[in-house]
């Protein structure tokens, strides 16, 4: 179940409407008529995406941490092993 946040509640907390706010950005308008056609706002369902997002960041930095450190010891290693 989706729960919607009224278009009227974020103008009321913003103090501007969406559309004015978004008025030189074409896709974000277009987010604001998708969320006036589902009734409102799906905030609660886009914080959990971007909380997974950031996670799938954090995971494939922690790939990459790892793949360097053991790139540059497997380089170390095989310059060592050609120089002794």
């Amino acid at each position: 179940m989706c729960v919607c946040v009224p278009i009227v509640q974020i103008e009321s907390a913003l103090g501007v409407s969406p559309e004015s706010l978004y008025k030189d950005h074409a896709a974000s308008l277009k987010a604001v008529a998708g969320a006036k056609e589902d009734g409102g706002f799906k905030l609660r369902q886009r914080a959990i995406h971007v909380y997974e997002e950031a996670q799938r960041v954090r995971d494939f930095k922690a790939v990459c941490d790892v793949s360097v450190v053991s790139l540059h010891t497997g380089f170390d290693t095989s310059l060592h092993t050609e120089h002794t």
